[in-house]
């Protein structure tokens, strides 16, 4: 998986000078296939959440440098460097850089809020999980239009859904049924749509809702709508050669039922290494009881 961009600026007086753009969210990507491996469905929830808000600033850096230096891209030395941005690409990186603006100010504010002012019991936090939903919705449409009955959209929704409820956790009075089977209920809502898509698993005991989603289908569902999130970002981003350029250099494939397979080759694996390792204990035991 590609991880960095090298520019080399059209500068007369300095022709070797470079510069190094990492692509974080493939990065930040390229970290889920550890937590789905281990069915870690908090950090992969949390990981590609990320990864789609680190494309955003990928491409307003990517956008924004290319607007100042006309460039040539490494692998396409025979190419020309004109390499300005279109209009279209113009406006685009205008409205990335105003989001990107937006959550520097943010976080600038919460860190002055932090240090100046104690904080006093009951205060609220400044922005909610319905408001953080809202933002990480709008920001896609930047792109242009999304339609908002679309199973990808809806997914991504409820994928960052999870994400801010993760990020505000609230506590849990959860109600045990006096039936026989003990079933419990009070967790989010938006649960019943993983439990209908059989994506998470409702413990037998009473537990917290995070239990729910540790598991490794709900893990390669999180990657899934991740990759087809940015598949889709980039094939929506104006066509030009820099478009061109970002779509071969951050391209890599990601296939859920191949990954399954992946992951269930390595557990069989990992089972059967803890077999033998077992019976090699049993032997050595065996035979430290045979020469006593």
């Amino acid at each position: 998986m590609a991880v960095s961009l090298v520019l080399t600026p059209k500068n007369k007086k300095n022709k070797k000078e470079s510069r190094f753009m990492p692509y974080h969210h493939l990065g930040l990507f390229d970290r889920t296939d550890n937590a789905a491996e281990n069915s870690e469905g908090v950090t992969c929830t949390l990981l590609c959440a990320a990864t789609v808000e680190a494309l955003l600033t990928d491409l307003e850096c990517f956008y924004s440098y290319c607007s100042k230096n006309p460039i040539v891209f490494a692998g396409y030395s025979n190419r020309s460097y004109d390499n300005h941005l279109n209009e279209d690409e113009l406006m685009l990186q205008g409205k990335l850089k105003l989001i990107g603006n937006r959550k520097q100010k943010a976080s600038n504010k919460e860190e002055s809020t932090n240090e100046d002012k104690p904080k006093l019991q009951g205060d609220k936090p400044k922005t909610s999980k319905k408001e953080e939903s809202i933002t990480a919705l709008k920001n896609l449409s930047v792109f242009g239009e999304w339609d908002k009955n679309e199973k990808l959209y809806q997914e991504y929704r409820l994928l960052v859904e999870i994400r801010n409820g993760l990020t505000h956790l609230k506590p849990e009075e959860l109600i045990i049924s006096s039936s026989k089977d003990g079933d419990f209920y009070g967790n989010p809502k938006y649960l019943n749509n993983l439990l209908q898509k059989k994506i998470a698993k409702k413990p037998a005991k009473v537990c917290s809702w995070i239990e729910w989603i540790e598991n490794q289908e709900y893990c390669l569902w999180c990657q899934d709508v991740t990759y087809r999130i940015i598949q889709r970002v980039i094939s929506m981003l104006p066509k030009s050669n820099l478009s061109k350029y970002f779509s071969e250099d951050t391209y890599f494939e990601f296939n859920k039922e191949k990954q399954k397979g992946k992951y269930k080759l390595i557990e069989e694996k990992k089972q059967k290494e803890k077999e033998e390792l077992q019976y090699l204990r049993k032997e050595v035991k065996r035979l430290q009881e045979t020469i006593a």
